[in-house]
């Protein structure tokens, strides 16, 4: 909910806590673990039925819009949000050079 807060009101925000965030809807429902995609899709929509929605509510597909610092938190090991999504958000925060933290921590 974060990215999603800092990416459509980017004015509102001072600066923004991410923990493991879903930065992209199509890559977080295709690399998270098989036994919660159903569950997920279920929830986000289906990523071949719903690709042009999950695309519109993904917050790295309007990162350009940041303004406020940004620390995002990720577990290594986390079995519900790959860190991919994490990753993807500190590489647009980082091209952009908007301040970020990034922590991570091992399991």
């Amino acid at each position: 909910m974060v990215l999603s807060a800092l990416t459509e009101y980017p004015e509102l925000w001072a600066a923004g806590v991410d923990l493991y965030g879903i930065a992209n809807f199509l890559t977080f429902l295709r690399n998270t673990g098989p036994w919660r995609r159903r569950l997920r899709a279920c929830e986000y929509g289906d990523p071949e039925r719903d690709t042009q929605l999950l695309s519109e509510i993904s917050p790295i597909n309007k990162a350009d819009r940041i303004k406020a610092p940004l620390m995002v938190v990720h577990g290594e090991n986390d079995p519900r949000v790959p860190r991919s999504e994490t990753d993807q958000i500190i590489e647009a925060m980082r091209r952009r050079g908007i301040p970020f933290k990034y922590i991570i921590f091992d399991d």
